[in-house]
C-alpha cells in the first residue's frame, strides 16, 4: 500500500508539471503569434545557455515541394533585405537554399525577412543561420531530446501532443529521440528544444542543428597555400573532403619534363620517359620550367608544411619531356605523338598538355585517338589540352573531340582576354596573365634555374605562371581526382562530369563559345562521381549526329536509337546540344512534337544490370505535359521500358514497375535523370543523387508487356 501511494503520488506530480508546462507553452504559442520572435537567441548545453551569434549576411529557406525556381526567385526578390537570387546556394543534402542578405542589415531586418518569408504559402519555412569562427549552425524543423528513463513511451507521446511535436526518428540502438516542430516558422524549434530541455522530465534537449564546420583534416599547411586563390575559385578544399585523389592514379605532365629532385614533387613521381633525347631521364634543360609549374598545379606533394598544394594530393606524376624552351617549345611530331604514346602505353590515366598550336597533325592526332580508344585498358586515357593564349580560335590539338580544351578566367571567374574559345572550347579554370607576369603559385626549377631565377626568397616555387598553360593542369589533376573516386569511369564519362558539373559563371544558360561548359568546380565533380553509375551494360550514353541527322549512337555497345516523336517519323523535331552533352535533349511544350529516343529491342535489359541515362532540359514542366527521354515501349515478346519526365517529376517505367522521383524539376533548367535496375530495385536518380526507387524482386521477363 505504501508503493502505491508513492506510485500515484508522483504521478500526480507528473502530471502537474505537464500541465504546467502546456500552460507555459500555450502562453508562449500565444505570445509568438502576436510578436516578432526574440531577437536573443541560445540553446542549453551542459546545463547552461549557449548564445547564438545571428548571422546578418545569410539565412536558410525550405521552399515547399513543386515551387519552381522562378517562384522562388520572385519571392526572394520581393524581400526588401534580400540579395541575389543568383547567389542563393542550394544545399541538395538538405533540400534547403541559403539566401544571402543585402549588404547592412541589421538584426532586426534578419528577423523581420525569415517572418515575412515565413508568411509565404510557397515556403515551408525560412530559418536563420548562427556565425562561430569556426563553424555555422542553421535551425531546421527537429530537435534531439533524451528523456528520463523513468518516463513511459506514453507519457512521452502525450507530452509531444500537448507541444505540437511529432517523432521524426527513434533508433532502437539509442535512447535518443529526434522529434520534429509540426510548425517550424517563427523560430519554434528553438523555443520548443528550449522549453523540453527546461522540463524535468528530459535529461537534454537541443536543436538538431545542421552544421557547416571548416574542415579540420583538408586544409593544407603549405607555405604559400594561402596565395592559391585558384583553388578556393574552383572548391577544391571542399572537394578535398571528398578525395584528395589515390596513388593509383597517375597524371602525366606531357611538357618541357619535370625537376626530379623537387622536394614537392619527388615523392610523387613515377617513371617517365624523355623523348627528345630518347632516354628515360625527362629532366628539364636549364630554365625550361614549364613542365615543373604544371606538375605542381596537377599535384604538388600536399599538406607536407612546404611549398604548394596540388589539386589531387595524392595522384602520381608521371614526366614526359617533348620539347623545350623557356617562352617557345620547339618540338617535332614525332616527339610529341610519342609522349603521348608512351604515357597511354605505360599507365597514365591523365594526360596532361599545356600547348598547342599551328595545324592540325595526323601524327598527333593518332596517337591521342589511340590513348582515347584503348588507353586505361580500354576506357580511354583522360586527355586535356590548354586551349591557347592568342585570343582567337581553340588551337590544334585541343581542337580535337578526343581532348578537353581548357580556358582561362580571372579571380573573378571572368574570362581572360588571350584566352582561346570558340566550338571546341569546352571548360575554363582560374588562371593569371601571360609571358610570367601571371599570379599563380607553384612548383619551379630548384636553385637558381627557372621562372624565379631572379628571387633569392623563393627560388623553388613561382608566383609567375599563367595562361591557358595553368588552367590545363588544374582540369587535369581534377581528372585525377574522378578517378580517384571511381576508377571505373571511363574517359567519356570523366569528361562529362567535369562539364556537366563546372559553375556557369557566366549565366548563359548553357554552353558558350567563350566559357564552354563553365568554370570546373571540384566539389561538384566529385559528389557526381562518387554517385555516379556504371555498369558493363551501360546503355543510356547517348552521342547525337551534331544536329544532321536523327540516330543516337549508343557510346556502350550497339543499340543504337532514333530520335522521335509521338505523331510519328514525319513530325521529327530534333532538339540536341551540338556535340556537348552526351544524352542532352531539349524537350519541345508542345506535345505532338516531344523529342525523345526509340531503341531498338534489347532483351538483355530484362535479366541484366542497367542504367540509361540523359541530360534533359525541358521548356515546361506544369500540367500534365510528358516529356519521353528513352524508350523502348510496347515492343512484342520484350519488356519495356520508359524514362520520363510526368509534369515535373522524373520517373523510370520497367514492364509495369515505376520508380517515381520525389524530388521535381523546373522549366529551362538542365538535369541528369538516371534509371537503373539490378535485377530486383527499380531507382531513379536526379543530378547524380538518388531521388526514388521501387523494389519488388519480380522476374521482369514473366511480366506481360
Amino acid at each position: 500500500m505504501e508503493n502505491r501511494g508513492i506510485n500515484r503520488h508522483l504521478f500526480l506530480l507528473f502530471v502537474s508539471l505537464s500541465i504546467l508546462c502546456l500552460l507555459i507553452f500555450v502562453i508562449n504559442r500565444k505570445s509568438l503569434a502576436a510578436a516578432a520572435p526574440d531577437p536573443n537567441f541560445y540553446y542549453y548545453s551542459s546545463g547552461r545557455k549557449i548564445a547564438l551569434p545571428l548571422s546578418k549576411e545569410i539565412i536558410a529557406v525550405w521552399f515547399k515541394q513543386g515551387v519552381t525556381a522562378e517562384q522562388q526567385r520572385a519571392i526572394v526578390e520581393f524581400e526588401q533585405h534580400s540579395g541575389l537570387f543568383s547567389e542563393r546556394k542550394d544545399i541538395l543534402l538538405f533540400k534547403m537554399a541559403l539566401l544571402p542578405l543585402s549588404e547592412g542589415v541589421t538584426k532586426e531586418n534578419v528577423i523581420q525577412t525569415i517572418h515575412s518569408l515565413n508568411t509565404k504559402s510557397e515556403v515551408q519555412f525560412a530559418s536563420p543561420i548562427f556565425h562561430f569562427p569556426d563553424a555555422e549552425l542553421i535551425l531546421m524543423d527537429e530537435f534531439i531530446v533524451k528523456f528520463v528513463s523513468s518516463v513511459s513511451e506514453a507519457e512521452i507521446r502525450a507530452f509531444n501532443a500537448l507541444n505540437d511535436v511529432e517523432i521524426a526518428r527513434k533508433p532502437e540502438w539509442t535512447e535518443r529521440y529526434t522529434l520534429r516542430v509540426k510548425d517550424p516558422t517563427n523560430m519554434n524549434t528553438l523555443k520548443t528544444a528550449n522549453l523540453y530541455y527546461e522540463s524535468p522530465i528530459t535529461e537534454f534537449a537541443m536543436p538538431n542543428f545542421v552544421r557547416k564546420l571548416k574542415p579540420m583534416s583538408v586544409t593544407p599547411d603549405d607555405t604559400y597555400f594561402d596565395e592559391q586563390w585558384a583553388l578556393d575559385n574552383i572548391d577544391a578544399p571542399e572537394g578535398w573532403e571528398i578525395s584528395t585523389g589515390s596513388s593509383d592514379i597517375v597524371i602525366a605532365i606531357i611538357d618541357e619534363g619535370v625537376d626530379l629532385g623537387h622536394d614537392d614533387l619527388i615523392n610523387k613521381l613515377v617513371d617517365g620517359w624523355d623523348c627528345v633525347e630518347d632516354d628515360d631521364d625527362p629532366t628539364p634543360w636549364g630554365n625550361d620550367a614549364h613542365g615543373t609549374a604544371c606538375a605542381g598545379l596537377a599535384a604538388a606533394d600536399t599538406n607536407n608544411v612546404i611549398g604548394v598544394a596540388g589539386v589531387s594530393w595524392n595522384c602520381k606524376i608521371m614526366p614526359i619531356r617533348i620539347a623545350s624552351g623557356q617562352y617557345w617549345f620547339w618540338t617535332t611530331e614525332e616527339w610529341a605523338a610519342n609522349g603521348i604514346e608512351y604515357a597511354s602505353d605505360n599507365g597514365a590515366d591523365v594526360l596532361s598538355n599545356s600547348w598547342g598550336g599551328g595545324p592540325d597533325s595526323d601524327t598527333i592526332h593518332n596517337a591521342i585517338i589511340e590513348a582515347k580508344n584503348n588507353g586505361r585498358n580500354g576506357n580511354g586515357c583522360v586527355i586535356v589540352f590548354s586551349s591557347g593564349n592568342s585570343g582567337g580560335a581553340v588551337s590544334y590539338p585541343a581542337k580535337y573531340t578526343e581532348v578537353i580544351a581548357v580556358g582561362a578566367t580571372d579571380e573573378d571567374d571572368i574570362i581572360w582576354d588571350y584566352s582561346n574559345h570558340g566550338d571546341e572550347l569546352d571548360v575554363v579554370a582560374p588562371s593569371g596573365l601571360c609571358n610570367l607576369q601571371g599570379n599563380i603559385w607553384t612548383t619551379d626549377i630548384t636553385g637558381a634555374a627557372g621562372y624565379n631565377n631572379r628571387d633569392p626568397l623563393i627560388l623553388d616555387y613561382t608566383d609567375k605562371m599563367g595562361g591557358t598553360s595553368a588552367a590545363a593542369p588544374e582540369v587535369a589533376g581534377l581528372a585525377g581526382l574522378i578517378l580517384s573516386v571511381n576508377p571505373e569511369l571511363t574517359a567519356d564519362e570523366v569528361q562529362f562530369i567535369i562539364e556537366s558539373t563546372a559553375d556557369d559563371v557566366d549565366e548563359s544558360g548553357g554552353w558558350d563559345e567563350e566559357y564552354g561548359w563553365g568554370r570546373i568546380n571540384n566539389e561538384s565533380a566529385l559528389l557526381e562521381a562518387d554517385e555516379f553509375p556504371t555498369d558493363d551494360t551501360l546503355v543510356g550514353w547517348w552521342k547525337f549526329d551534331e544536329g544532321s541527322g536523327d540516330i543516337a549512337y549508343d557510346s556502350a555497345g550497339n543499340n543504337n536509337g532514333r530520335l522521335g516523336a509521338l505523331e510519328g517519323a514525319d513530325s521529327r523535331d530534333p532538339a540536341w546540344v551540338e556535340g556537348k552533352i552526351n544524352g542532352a535533349l531539349d524537350f519541345d511544350v508542345d506535345a505532338e512534337e516531344e523529342d525523345y529516343v526509340l531503341l531498338d529491342p534489347i532483351g538483355a535489359l530484362a535479366t541484366d544490370n542497367v542504367t540509361i541515362s540523359a541530360w534533359i532540359k525541358a521548356d515546361d514542366v506544369t500540367g500534365g505535359v510528358v516529356h519521353p527521354i528513352v524508350t523502348q515501349y510496347d515492343q512484342p515478346n520484350y519488356p519495356g521500358y520508359y524514362l520520363y519526365v510526368s509534369g515535373n517529376l522524373p520517373k523510370f517505367y520497367l514492364s509495369g514497375e515505376i520508380a517515381e522521383s520525389v524530388d521535381t524539376i523546373d522549366t529551362n533548367e538542365w538535369y541528369h535523370i538516371a534509371g537503373t535496375y539490378d535485377g530486383s530495385d527499380l531507382k531513379i536518380y536526379v543530378n547524380a543523387l538518388l531521388s526514388g526507387y521501387k523494389s519488388n524482386n519480380i522476374n521482369w521477363l514473366q511480366k506481360s508487356v
